[in-house]
């Protein structure tokens, strides 16, 4: 594991020989340091490439390629092609041995992304899809996760500049939701309005999504959601967080044409999933102290076993 640029500065500062490494420790301590300095780290396979700060601390998120989609007959997840991609009223054929694709699922339901019981209870325990392997995003289990409540609020309204990083639009005659990343460069001939409140003001085709995609930009479709009957495809979207309200309810992301806020869905509600991964570490302003103190320890003698 990559210790970071700032924890390999701490353990090169306090070592107790400057002139010659040759504990273990220390030499990968060494080794991790250059890896921080490069950045560190890569992302998952089916990871866009726009970082978005979760929280105070700064930690940053990548968003996955496309929803989260279902196989049962080969029990095969994946990542939607495009993020404009649905399944929309095709949800309603859900089942253990359908052959098509779902997009809709019932509160952590990662140990079962077919359940369709509307009975609260049997979603009692939240079951994270990312534990599973993803087959086009990496096809490990662990690579993912699901954006927790408190990530949803921060990255929506809290984050610098994060109302001017947010709003409606139509993307390929789809109808959802477009997150900016932090570090924002609109792509030039292009448009962008915050928070317009219409699907009409933020229009791209295919190819204009491609150059905001690029870019770093996200768009949530609005899928609709299972209730138990599929409604409001193209309308509205409700995007699971990890984070229970309470035995019957979790928090959502919701959007329609004139809002978007953090609220609650009841856990049996089928609803779209878009998962995400860590952000690899980004160099630290420090890091050229980090290449001046390896330097200064001069030529590094590797063990034997190394």
């Amino acid at each position: 594991k990559v210790l970071g640029a700032r924890a390999a500065y701490d353990a090169l500062l306090n070592a107790d020989d400057k002139n010659l490494v040759t504990n273990l420790t220390k030499l990968e301590a060494a080794e991790a340091a250059f890896a921080g300095i490069s950045g560190g780290g890569s992302a998952p396979a089916g990871a866009l490439n726009g970082k978005f700060t979760i929280n105070a601390d700064g930690d940053q998120i990548l968003f996955s390629k496309g929803n989260l989609q279902y196989q049962a007959s080969t029990t095969t997840l994946r990542f939607a092609t495009n993020q404009y991609d649905m399944i929309g009223a095709d949800n309603a054929n859900i089942s253990d041995t359908y052959t098509g694709w779902i997009d809709l699922f019932g509160w952590g339901t990662g140990n079962n992304p077919a359940k369709t019981s509307t009975v609260d209870e049997d979603y009692s325990t939240f079951t994270d899809w990312g534990t599973n392997a993803i087959s086009n995003g990496g096809n490990e289990a662990n690579l993912w996760r699901t954006m927790t409540v408190y990530e949803w609020n921060y990255l929506k309204g809290t984050r610098a500049n994060a109302n001017n990083l947010r709003g409606q639009a139509t993307v390929a005659d789809v109808h959802g939701y477009v997150l900016l990343p932090d570090s924002w460069t609109l792509p030039a001939g292009l448009s962008f309005t915050a928070s317009p409140n219409n699907w009409t003001t933020n229009v791209y085709t295919a190819e204009q999504w491609a150059q905001m995609e690029a870019a770093g930009a996200v768009f949530l479709p609005a899928t609709g959601h299972r209730d138990p009957e599929i409604k409001g495809v193209g309308e509205k979207g409700w995007y699971w967080s990890s984070t229970p309200l309470n035995d019957i309810i979790s928090y959502d992301f919701e959007f329609n044409d004139t809002i978007s806020r953090v609220f609650g869905s009841r856990i049996y509600f089928g609803q779209p999933v878009r998962l995400v991964a860590a952000a690899a570490p980004s160099p630290l302003a420090d890091a050229q102290a980090v290449k001046d103190l390896i330097d200064a320890i001069g030529e590094v003698n590797y063990p034997d076993s190394k």
